[in-house]
């Protein structure tokens, strides 16, 4: 009762700036302290804003939605979608368009549903951007297939940001779900990538995404001890259901988190109102985890913009505004606001406490924050405080 009563105050006082926008100053502080109490999200979640006017602000293109890995928390190996590599070609297509319709400020992704360096290609891709004028160019790899000359072609080809995905701080979680990785090399691949950053004298922002299960979570100081050197940015995920292409028994091990499984905390993806994905074979979809292709709105030749706004996707939109998230939808981990809730306060946290993490009491701090946390996100997973989505409206498919 008293964390209600002190969060009704509080969203007074703070007005209607999104909370999550804050990083520093009193008001910041105000809300932190908020945060402990389950109350805090039950309001947040009466009080959420609709999701804003639809706006293309990030394209990503994909290289090739193959993968040399099987890892247990990726829906790639479930994959129907045929398998290939973009041809040049399109990929200046894709750039072209997306400088003429959105404009150099356009977020541009080369990666999607699969290990982009399996493209002999891809630096020649992100090249061409760059001369294009494109200021914020990121890649995702699982740094399993580099050599110097690569390392080389890739940090001087004008990248903005390196997203180096590293699942475990050591060898045995690591491999345990990066099927087909090992761990030593990856860890020699990004001394490579750091010792070439440097030589080159580059400015690539390198941010290490960490998808972690229950007993990952409780390793994340030796992250930081391990890659606090290196990496610029730490950005760490709960395993979850993406796409919804896991049944519920496989959801559920995933991360062994009840709150990140939770029915009744969906709300419209965010993803939807703001990006366009291109698969190799130049289909335009609005999910950046469709492996079966079951949301293709248009094709590369209808134009990216073109088929953002067209009727096909503002009706999968509509669905989302309206609750209405469909099968797959409502179960994907990524529009469960739990998640998303849990994820901002631990990477707050770490951010807050990045060096005190390096030593035993601050490492044994967090361990007991992370207990209270997970605790309080169980308990809100079992209010089941939101309606069931209702049934979709279907979207139509653009065939190959």
């Amino acid at each position: 009762m008293l964390g209600r009563v002190l969060v009704r105050a509080a969203n007074r006082v703070l007005g209607d700036r999104p909370h999550r926008s804050l990083r520093t100053g009193v008001r910041f502080q105000l809300v932190q302290f908020l945060r402990r109490w389950p109350d805090y999200y039950r309001i947040e979640w009466t009080r959420s804003p609709p999701p804003p006017a639809p706006r293309l602000r990030k394209i990503h293109l994909e290289p090739t939605n193959a993968c040399n890995l099987r890892c247990v928390t990726c829906s790639n190996p479930r994959q129907t979608a045929a398998t290939g590599l973009m041809p040049l070609e399109r990929a200046h297509q894709v750039i072209d368009q997306a400088l003429r319709d959105v404009g150099p400020d356009c977020l541009v992704g080369f990666y999607l549903r699969g290990e982009s360096t399996l493209h002999p290609e891809l630096p020649a891709m992100i090249r061409y951007a760059h001369a294009r004028g494109f200021r914020q160019l990121l890649l995702s790899t699982n740094l399993t297939r580099l050599d110097a000359a690569q390392a080389e072609a890739l940090l001087s080809s004008g990248l903005s940001e390196l997203r180096l995905s590293i699942d475990g701080a050591d060898a045995e979680r690591f491999e345990r779900i990066r099927a087909g990785a090992d761990f030593a090399q990856v860890c020699d691949h990004l001394a490579l990538l750091d010792a070439t950053r440097r030589r080159l004298g580059v400015r690539v922002h390198f941010r290490l995404h960490a998808t972690l299960d229950a007993d990952g979570l409780r390793t994340v100081p030796r992250f930081l001890q391990r890659f606090g050197g290196v990496i610029d940015r730490f950005k760490l995920c709960v395993a979850v259901n993406q796409g919804g292409l896991f049944d519920a028994p496989a959801a559920a091990a995933l991360s062994e988190l009840r709150f990140a499984v939770a029915s009744g905390w969906q709300r419209p993806c965010r993803i939807l109102f703001e990006y366009a994905g291109v698969t190799w074979d130049g289909k335009v979809g609005s999910c950046c985890v469709d492996y079966h292709d079951r949301f293709v709105a248009g094709r590369l030749d209808d134009g990216i913009r073109q088929t953002f706004e067209n009727r096909q996707s503002e009706a999968l939109r509509e669905d989302h505004r309206r609750g209405s998230l469909g099968p797959e939808c409502a179960a994907c981990g990524f529009s469960n606001a739990l998640v998303d809730w849990f994820e901002d306060e631990l990477n707050l946290y770490v951010e807050a406490h990045v060096r005190t993490l390096l030593e035993p009491a601050g490492a044994a701090r967090y361990q007991r924050w992370l207990t209270r946390t997970i605790d309080k996100f169980n308990q809100l997973a079992d209010d089941r405080c939101a309606p069931a989505p209702a049934s979709p409206r279907r979207l139509p498919q653009v065939g190959a």
